[in-house]
Protein backbone atom coordinates (compact mmCIF):
# COMPACT_ATOMS: atom_id res chain seq x y z
CA UNK A 1 0.00 0.00 0.00
CA UNK A 2 1.38 3.07 -1.05
CA UNK A 3 0.08 6.95 0.22
CA UNK A 4 1.24 8.94 -3.75
CA UNK A 5 -1.97 7.02 -5.37
CA UNK A 6 -5.01 6.82 -3.03
CA UNK A 7 -8.14 8.64 -3.73
CA UNK A 8 -11.07 8.54 -2.34
CA UNK A 9 -14.63 9.02 -3.43
CA UNK A 10 -16.01 12.87 -2.59
CA UNK A 11 -19.31 12.90 -0.40
CA UNK A 12 -21.51 15.54 -0.02
CA UNK A 13 -19.77 16.81 2.96
CA UNK A 14 -15.70 15.91 1.55
CA UNK A 15 -14.71 12.41 1.38
CA UNK A 16 -16.25 9.31 2.40
CA UNK A 17 -15.20 8.84 6.00
CA UNK A 18 -15.64 4.90 5.91
CA UNK A 19 -13.02 4.12 3.21
CA UNK A 20 -10.65 7.01 4.50
CA UNK A 21 -10.68 5.68 7.99
CA UNK A 22 -10.40 2.22 6.77
CA UNK A 23 -6.83 3.55 4.40
CA UNK A 24 -5.58 5.09 8.17
CA UNK A 25 -6.22 2.21 9.80
CA UNK A 26 -4.42 -0.37 7.00
CA UNK A 27 -1.84 2.56 6.79
CA UNK A 28 -1.45 2.26 10.44
CA UNK A 29 -1.42 -1.55 10.39
CA UNK A 30 1.65 -1.39 8.10
CA UNK A 31 3.18 1.39 9.44
CA UNK A 32 3.28 -0.89 12.91
CA UNK A 33 3.84 -3.70 11.44
CA UNK A 34 7.18 -1.95 9.37
CA UNK A 35 7.81 -0.14 13.07
CA UNK A 36 8.03 -3.62 14.74
CA UNK A 37 10.37 -5.17 12.25
CA UNK A 38 12.41 -2.37 12.22
CA UNK A 39 12.57 -3.17 16.10
CA UNK A 40 13.23 -6.41 15.67
CA UNK A 41 16.33 -5.66 13.32
CA UNK A 42 17.70 -2.85 15.47
CA UNK A 43 17.73 -4.91 18.47
CA UNK A 44 19.32 -8.20 16.51
CA UNK A 45 21.78 -5.38 15.05
CA UNK A 46 22.66 -4.32 18.84
CA UNK A 47 23.07 -7.75 19.73
CA UNK A 48 25.22 -9.10 16.86
CA UNK A 49 27.42 -5.59 17.95
CA UNK A 50 27.69 -6.60 21.49
CA UNK A 51 28.37 -10.07 20.23
CA UNK A 52 31.54 -8.48 17.58
CA UNK A 53 32.71 -6.09 20.33
CA UNK A 54 33.03 -8.97 22.79
CA UNK A 55 34.69 -11.37 20.09
CA UNK A 56 36.98 -8.58 19.35
CA UNK A 57 38.30 -7.81 22.69
CA UNK A 58 38.56 -11.79 23.19
CA UNK A 59 41.11 -11.21 20.08
CA UNK A 60 42.82 -8.36 21.23
CA UNK A 61 43.23 -10.65 24.63
CA UNK A 62 44.32 -14.14 22.47
CA UNK A 63 46.58 -11.91 20.37
CA UNK A 64 48.15 -9.89 23.82
CA UNK A 65 48.22 -13.59 25.20
CA UNK A 66 49.97 -15.53 22.43
CA UNK A 67 52.73 -12.50 22.00
CA UNK A 68 53.20 -12.70 25.78
CA UNK A 69 53.40 -17.34 25.13
CA UNK A 70 55.77 -15.85 22.49
CA UNK A 71 57.97 -13.82 24.14
CA UNK A 72 58.44 -16.24 26.69
CA UNK A 73 58.95 -19.17 24.46
CA UNK A 74 61.87 -17.22 22.67
CA UNK A 75 63.39 -16.05 26.29
CA UNK A 76 63.05 -19.82 26.79
CA UNK A 77 64.98 -21.02 23.90
CA UNK A 78 67.80 -18.39 24.81
CA UNK A 79 68.17 -19.65 28.32
CA UNK A 80 68.02 -23.14 27.28
CA UNK A 81 70.84 -22.53 24.72
CA UNK A 82 73.07 -20.85 27.16
CA UNK A 83 72.61 -23.68 29.97
CA UNK A 84 73.61 -25.79 26.83
CA UNK A 85 76.50 -23.62 26.41
CA UNK A 86 77.83 -23.01 29.92
CA UNK A 87 77.23 -27.10 30.11
CA UNK A 88 79.39 -28.17 27.46
CA UNK A 89 81.88 -25.33 28.24
CA UNK A 90 81.99 -27.34 32.18
CA UNK A 91 82.10 -30.83 29.96
CA UNK A 92 85.15 -29.55 28.18
CA UNK A 93 86.60 -28.20 31.71
CA UNK A 94 85.85 -31.87 33.08
CA UNK A 95 86.64 -33.74 30.89
CA UNK A 96 90.28 -31.71 30.26
CA UNK A 97 90.78 -31.97 34.08
CA UNK A 98 89.64 -36.00 34.30
CA UNK A 99 92.62 -36.56 31.39
CA UNK A 100 94.88 -34.47 33.15
CA UNK A 101 94.41 -36.63 36.28
CA UNK A 102 94.78 -40.27 34.25
CA UNK A 103 97.75 -38.48 32.98
CA UNK A 104 99.70 -37.48 36.17
CA UNK A 105 98.46 -41.10 37.84
CA UNK A 106 99.70 -43.05 34.93
CA UNK A 107 103.12 -40.61 35.21
CA UNK A 108 102.27 -41.84 39.48
CA UNK A 109 102.18 -45.10 38.22
CA UNK A 110 105.17 -45.51 36.10
CA UNK A 111 107.38 -43.78 38.68
CA UNK A 112 106.24 -46.03 41.12
CA UNK A 113 107.08 -49.26 38.68
CA UNK A 114 110.82 -47.64 38.10
CA UNK A 115 111.10 -46.86 41.38
CA UNK A 116 110.06 -50.69 42.42
CA UNK A 117 112.12 -52.06 39.45
CA UNK A 118 115.18 -50.28 40.54
CA UNK A 119 114.63 -51.09 44.29
CA UNK A 120 114.12 -54.62 43.41
CA UNK A 121 117.51 -54.50 41.25
CA UNK A 122 119.48 -52.60 44.18
CA UNK A 123 117.70 -55.00 47.44
CA UNK A 124 118.56 -58.05 47.69
CA UNK A 125 114.93 -59.72 47.67
CA UNK A 126 115.47 -61.33 51.80
CA UNK A 127 115.48 -57.37 52.66
CA UNK A 128 111.96 -56.31 50.84
CA UNK A 129 109.67 -55.81 53.54
CA UNK A 130 106.21 -58.33 52.40
CA UNK A 131 103.19 -57.19 53.08
CA UNK A 132 101.37 -60.04 55.19
CA UNK A 133 98.02 -58.19 55.40
CA UNK A 134 98.16 -56.41 58.77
Amino acid sequence: MTANNVFFNKRFNGYDKDEVDSYIKNLTRAYQTAYDEYNIVCNKYNELLDEYKTLGEQHDENVSTAAVIAKTMVEAEAFAQKIIADARIETDKIKIEAQNSVQKIKEEAHNLLVSAVAIKHETPSSQIPVNTGG
